[in-house]
């Protein structure tokens, strides 16, 4: 069977398949859904792991498929998409792996890529984004296979915290799979 999103009340007395996820002549079983998010206005979107992201439209009872165009450099960075957060400005950002995060409006969906530096400084794993959140001060908090960054929208400043030669290693082969805010604690 192709995989589908079926939506349920708490109470497991009434169930829908709203939709089938996946396009039917996709025939790649690696497909699959990364991750779930309900945006501040309650809609519903979808990243997946080859397909790009989708937005459930309530009123056609439909899967819209947003997916990279390389003729449309406001598209996604790619089609293989990873965890979503909504943050404090109503912007969605998706992990990616390899290629910074995409954040976009959901009112125009025109995404833009973060990368830590446009230069080489920041290997590839930096640029492997697993996770993101916001502390109460706006501060956009972003694990990676190298670390974590932390981004001061306030001062456009960029920090990053990661094990260094000639210190104690305290990250875990460096790679942290996700990031919580718990102020004024990061997880």
């Amino acid at each position: 069977t192709r995989p589908h999103i079926i939506r349920t009340n708490t109470q497991f007395t009434e169930a829908k398949v709203l939709d089938y996820i996946f396009p039917e002549k996709a025939s790649n079983e690696a497909n699959s859904i990364a991750d779930f998010l309900v945006d501040t206005k309650g809609r519903v979107w979808i990243s997946t792991s080859l397909d790009g992201l989708c937005y459930y439209n309530d009123a056609r009872q439909k899967f819209q498929r947003i997916v990279h165009d390389p003729l449309r450099p406001s598209s996604p960075v790619v089609n293989s998409l990873g965890r979503l957060f909504q943050d404090n400005n109503g912007l969605i950002w998706a992990a990616t792996s390899g290629f910074g995060a995409n954040y976009f409006d959901p009112y125009n969906t025109f995404f833009t890529t973060f990368l830590p530096s446009p230069d080489e400084s920041f290997t590839q794993t930096w640029k492997r984004v697993l996770s993101t959140t916001q502390d109460k001060k706006g501060n956009l908090w972003i694990s990676t296979g190298e670390g974590v960054l932390c981004y001061d929208y306030s001062m456009s400043l960029l920090r990053t915290w990661s094990n260094a030669p000639g210190r104690p290693d305290q990250i875990h082969f460096n790679s942290v799979r996700t990031v919580v805010a718990d102020d004024p604690w990061i997880w």
